[in-house]
Parts: C-alpha cells; structure tokens; sequence
C-alpha cells in the first residue's frame, strides 16, 4: 500500500486565506497600480451576495 506524501501547509490553508495572502503580496510588488474604490460603489458589490446566503440560511415562522 502506498502512502501519499504530505501536502505542503499552502494546500491546507482555506482557499479565501490563500487568495488574501497573493493579493497582498501583490499589492507590494513595485510597479503595479493602486487602485481607489469609491464608497458608494462597494456595498452593492457586496450586499446582494450577502443577502442572498442569509436568505437560503434563513427559514419562515412556523405561525402555529
């Protein structure tokens, strides 16, 4: 029976952490454009994602 080999800690880690880390990383690096967001342009990228799971997590009242 073969053992597999262990996986390197960047596999372990949660995918979101490793996207988070490269950005970051890549924010550093010389030559790459900062970018600026305006305020009122990020909620409506972020609410309708997050309305949307709290809905299919959320359930109606019995009513009984």
């Amino acid at each position: 029976m073969r053992r597999s080999a262990a996986r390197p800690a960047v596999l372990r880690c949660p995918p979101l952490l490793v996207l988070v880390a490269v950005g970051l990383v890549a924010g550093r690096l010389p030559g790459v454009p900062t970018y600026h967001l305006d305020a009122h342009f990020v909620p409506p990228l972020r609410l309708p994602p997050s309305l949307h799971t709290a809905a299919l997590d959320s359930s109606y009242p019995d009513g009984s």
